[in-house]
């Protein structure tokens, strides 16, 4: 029973390495990948001109008047075929290569697939030496060190998913803020430029997507809360919700109703920048964290 526990687990340390490195070659990959793209497109771009480049030479153009003019037309219809043809060598080389690559992300996606979820058999296989080394003595040294590996390990899960939905978060609030200075930009225009029917329109249409991107915000902002306490930092307070005045100034031009809307913006806009400076803090702080778990 002993022998097979530890031997569990060393198995599974071996798979969460080769897991680990399997990682690191799919994302130097994906670089090597878009690089190559990007090698591809520069090819063909290339190609296309030095075809036209032969086009021209070969059809009636001012281009073959030029080059006939000076005698030289024959060797600068040479010279530009053989760019040509360099230019196809160099495309088929970059697609040759872009394939490689392509093939090889498959190659380490396969492999990755195979392994299954090593970070979760991981777990379990030091939950495992955990639970034995309660009655057996022979496994208590690893059980000792495996306690504290599983506390580490899941301190940094609450933590990556404290900072997936602090992204949410930070994303949602600045779809806000810019909602809300659209608002502020139209709610001027209506307030002091005279506006108008159209313009009030397009303001209140504007208010209502502003609202909706308030909700959302807050309840990120709410989400990242909750995952913040998971992992025991104070909450970051959500960007404060509130319907803004739509009085009828859409058909009689109010001035107070107006300046009610700017005054609302005002400090929904206030509301929207603590908040995301308090979002911002609490992110440093689980990178920091989250960087010490991994050293």
């Amino acid at each position: 029973m002993t022998s097979d526990v530890l031997a569990s687990l060393d198995a599974a340390v071996a798979a969460k390495a080769e897991s680990d490195l399997l990682r690191r070659r799919r994302s130097a990959l994906a670089e090597r990948i878009t690089e190559a793209e990007g090698n591809v497109i520069a090819a063909r771009l290339q190609l296309q001109g030095e075809e036209r480049a032969v086009k021209r030479l070969e059809r009636v153009s001012f281009a073959h008047l030029v080059s006939s003019l000076r005698g030289t037309h024959a060797s600068d219809l040479s010279k530009e075929k053989a760019e040509a043809e360099r230019a196809r060598y160099r495309i088929n080389a970059a697609r040759e290569e872009l394939g490689r690559l392509l093939r090889e992300e498959q190659s380490v996606k396969s492999q990755l697939e195979a392994l299954g979820d090593p970070e979760a058999a991981y777990e379990k296989a030091l939950a495992a030496v955990v639970e034995a080394g309660r009655n057996d003595s022979a496994v208590a040294a690893r059980a000792e060190s495996a306690t504290r590996e599983l506390v580490r390990l899941r301190e940094c899960r609450g933590i990556d998913e404290a900072l997936e939905s602090g992204e949410v978060a930070q994303e949602a609030l600045a779809r806000a803020r810019d909602s809300l200075s659209a608002v502020q930009d139209w709610s001027m225009w209506d307030t002091f430029a005279g506006g108008g029917m159209v313009s009030s329109v397009v303001k209140h249409d504007a208010l209502d997507k502003t609202v909706a991107h308030l909700r959302v915000a807050a309840s990120a902002c709410e989400r990242f809360s909750r995952d913040l306490d998971d992992v025991g930092i104070p909450e970051v307070d959500g960007a404060v919700v509130s319907q803004f005045d739509r009085a009828v100034d859409i058909w009689f031009d109010n001035i107070f109703t107006d300046l009610s809307v700017h005054q609302s913006v005002n400090e929904a806009t206030d509301d929207i920048r603590r908040a995301e400076k308090a979002v911002s803090t609490a992110m440093d702080g689980l990178l920091a964290r989250r960087a010490t778990l991994s050293a």
